[in-house]
């Protein structure tokens, strides 16, 4: 089965080499099941199809596809979809319970606690926040005058010159501990950090808050007008018809023996799960010479989805995992 694995790994080097979107995420998953002909040409637009028994068979065929296309992998290796694995599905079960509530209600209390460490009560400095200033502005003076000082070096012609600026540097760094042990000691240095910790982690919060309740606003409006049904399904654009010529539309390969050798070594030396049932399935491969294909990569646009609230730190998923594939494989 391995030419199987080499054509995967062909199409998988040649669709990266094509797209440079760093959004993207592109899914191969492939699939040994074959369309027949009839199958296909229910996927023409409506309009391509004169016979009316043909036409409610091809929504049929449509929805079918749609709902295999919106899902994901069957396996953890990725190979095959299974529509009843369905990605909007899972989707809703994410931002059901990612405790968004919860952090709102959390963020809530952290920004109504206005910080007693750095403003008094008619919103000014305290004065330990005053003096966090007033010793780190005296520690960055300091670290100013030696990359300065240390800039002079390459001009110095003599001994004697270079034994005083190394005496001022020894100086300056004297000064520079100093200072940074002012600034810890009377600048509060460890509690006022702390505190802008705090406030900065808050500040994130609020950023992530605002895109999970996004993400949540644009899924329901996609729910309720229905968009993952009939909108998406009938004569959807998506599907590659064999009668297109751009580059949307089917494109063919030949693959030499020797390509499929060195693609099938790639594939097994790129570290991703070649699962064992496909591995297992045995023929001669001894007497093919070359694999020829039509292919087509098809976009889809998933307008309601969102993974941006999900690669946030904050993100946190404390229900049993889900199967919903991996953003740095093909998924």
């Amino acid at each position: 089965m391995k030419y199987f694995i080499a054509v995967y790994q062909k199409l998988k080097n040649t669709y990266l080499s094509q797209s440079s979107m760093e959004n993207d995420l592109p899914m191969i998953c492939p699939s040994l099941r074959v369309y027949e002909n009839e199958e296909l040409e229910l996927l023409k637009p409506q309009n391509q199809l004169n016979d009316d028994q043909k036409k409610a068979l091809s929504i049929i065929k449509k929805q079918n596809m749609a709902y295999e296309l919106n899902s994901v992998p069957i396996s953890s290796q990725f190979w095959d979809l299974n529509p009843n694995n369905s990605l909007f599905d899972i989707y809703r079960d994410i931002l059901d319970k990612n405790n968004l509530k919860n952090l709102e209600e959390s963020l809530d209390k952290t920004l109504a606690i206005e910080s007693s460490i750095l403003f008094d009560a008619k919103k000014n400095d305290t004065k330990e926040f005053k003096a966090y200033k007033k010793y780190r502005l005296a520690h960055e003076q300091v670290i100013d005058k030696i990359t300065a000082h240390l800039e002079l070096f390459d001009d110095l012609d003599s001994d004697e010159e270079r034994n005083n600026w190394n005496d001022q540097l020894t100086h300056l760094n004297g000064t520079k501990e100093i200072a940074f042990s002012d600034w810890k000691i009377k600048g509060n240095k460890d509690n006022i950090d702390k505190e802008l910790t705090r406030i900065n982690k808050a500040s994130d919060a609020d950023v992530y808050l605002a895109m999970a309740q996004n993400a949540k606003n644009t899924f329901e409006v996609a729910e309720k007008t229905d968009v993952i049904t009939n909108a998406s399904i009938h004569d959807i654009n998506f599907i590659p018809y064999d009668f297109m010529e751009n580059e949307s539309g089917w494109n063919n390969i030949r693959i030499e023996k020797q390509e499929l050798e060195t693609l099938y070594t790639e594939a097994k030396n790129s570290h991703e799960n070649l699962p064992s049932e496909i591995l297992s399935i045995d023929y001669d491969e001894g007497v093919i010479q070359a694999v020829e294909l039509d292919y087509s990569f098809v976009h889809l646009k998933r307008n309601w989805f969102s993974k941006n609230f999900m690669l946030s730190q904050l993100f946190e998923w404390n229900e049993p995992k889900k199967n919903i594939g991996r953003t740095n494989n093909f998924q």
